[in-house]
């Protein structure tokens, strides 16, 4: 019995058994489709299925490369300190991390992150080198530009 309250549809389980096999496959896999089709409940069951822990990580319009790894804070006595992102964990934790609106960043943005997702390392602004864990899992969810009004709209799977 399942505690979720997705509801599986034959080709809803299509598209989550490609994403399952690309990322069982080592890659990163992008879920397109338009907004309130289920790409982000289709994600969060897989993680659920699988048992794997998940982070969401929305992104937005001016983030930089730098954002997509670190942010920047102040800590109690206001010194600067930089805290890792849901990516940043993923990377190091072996975990499945869910970039949500990948198609909202800018091409100089999304290419910094392209080795990671490619080679599986990173090189971090302060001139450190991370490569992912063995576990590490990548989904990202990107909206289209344009909408179709078919009934049963679902998430195309980009491996």
């Amino acid at each position: 019995s399942s505690s979720s309250l997705y509801v599986t549809t034959p080709s809803r389980q299509v598209v989550m058994d490609l994403v399952a096999t690309g990322l069982n496959s080592g890659r990163a896999v992008a879920c397109v489709g338009p907004k309130g089709c289920g790409k982000s409940a289709m994600t969060a069951e897989l993680a659920r299925a699988t048992n794997r822990k998940c982070e969401l990580f929305s992104l937005f319009k001016d983030q930089t490369s730098r954002d997509l790894l670190l942010t920047r804070g102040t800590d109690e006595q206001g010194n600067t300190m930089w805290r890792k992102t849901p990516l940043t964990r993923a990377v190091e934790n072996g975990t499945m991390v869910v970039l949500d609106g990948i198609d909202k960043l800018s091409p100089d943005t999304l290419s910094s992150i392209a080795r990671l997702l490619e080679q599986l390392q990173v090189d971090f602004p302060v001139g450190t080198r991370l490569t992912a864990h063995d576990d590490f899992a990548c989904v990202a969810l990107a909206g289209l530009l344009y909408t179709s009004h078919a009934a049963d709209d679902l998430p195309c799977v980009v491996s």
